[in-house]
């Protein structure tokens, strides 16, 4: 009986259908309160919706029920990282490494959670002994990559990203991510190569756009520049680092009045962005409005 009833709410939280798969667990739960499999699959399915203290409660019950379970230290870790508390996800993480010190994606989620706390050389070091693992994993090189170029190892994140495209080349993500190293040395032609490789395998990524239109930004060529702006915020209307990116451009070519709708909207869209009100500040003195500027 409560194998059926698993059954179909794995089936319900494979779809998609996560309230239908919260009460098929509950009436196992109901029946078989010992069951930590239900506890799993119920905690999945709060995380999916969004509720994740209902989550973090399941998962605590699996942990309970069975301390040995590295799937429900490896859930609430996640479930953790979804509340923005890494200090606790790292906890969880090394809980379930300690359980299944063999399992690659349990270092792959920690380093993540590391990255979070900005300890990147711990990121790195769990990324390597995730690679060590699973070698032909380009996604673990396109992490690691980040986690150098964080550190400001320009040479050891391009190696990285290297090693992602060979196992890769259709990878945009690690094109867009060593366009960002060779703009963080100055080589903004470098950059753009990338940039355009990236829009080339994946033309509906608003962020290789953004990160080209700065480069063209600070190589002053506006109008490629706007061009990219547009595009990103066409992909993404709710980003506000496209309004922010186009707001300077307006700004530096005169449009002073586009670029202060292009702050307004990036406030109305995050305003704790502390860049946002910056530029604003900065459009409004220019428009001789220096009260509002303060």
């Amino acid at each position: 009986m409560s194998s059926d009833l698993l059954q179909l709410g794995d089936e319900y939280l494979a779809r998609g259908m996560f309230a239908e798969a919260i009460s098929e667990y509950g009436r196992v739960i109901g029946k078989f309160p010992q069951n930590v499999e239900a506890y799993l699959g119920r905690a999945s399915a709060y995380r999916a919706q969004g509720e994740i203290d209902r989550a973090l409660e399941d998962y605590g019950k699996a942990i309970r029920l069975n301390p040995a379970e590295v799937r429900a230290y490896h859930g609430r870790g996640d479930a953790y990282m979804g509340l923005g508390t890494a200090v606790c996800a790292v906890s969880d993480y090394t809980e379930a490494i300690k359980l299944s010190p063999r399992a690659a994606e349990l270092y792959d989620s920690r380093a993540s959670a590391y990255v979070e706390l900005g300890m990147h050389q711990h990121a790195v070091n769990d990324y390597e002994k995730a690679i060590d693992m699973t070698p032909d994993d380009a996604c673990l090189y396109d992490r690691r990559g980040m986690a150098y170029h964080n550190l400001h190892e320009y040479d050891r994140a391009i190696e990285d990203y290297n090693r992602a495209i060979e196992l890769n080349p259709k990878f945009a993500t690690a094109f867009d991510h060593r366009g960002l190293v060779y703009q963080s040395r100055g080589e903004l032609g470098k950059a753009i190569d990338d940039y355009d490789r990236a829009v080339s395998v994946d033309p509906c990524n608003p962020g290789a756009y953004q990160d080209r239109s700065i480069a063209y930004y600070n190589l002053g060529e506006y109008r490629r520049a706007l061009e990219d702006c547009n595009a990103a915020i066409k992909l993404d209307l709710r980003d506000p680092k496209g309004y922010i990116n186009r707001c300077l451009v307006h700004y530096s070519i005169g449009d002073y009045k586009q670029a202060l709708q292009d702050c307004d909207e990036a406030v109305a869209l995050d305003d704790t962005d502390s860049w946002a009100y910056h530029n604003r500040g900065m459009v409004r003195y220019s428009l001789g409005e220096f009260e509002l500027a303060v």
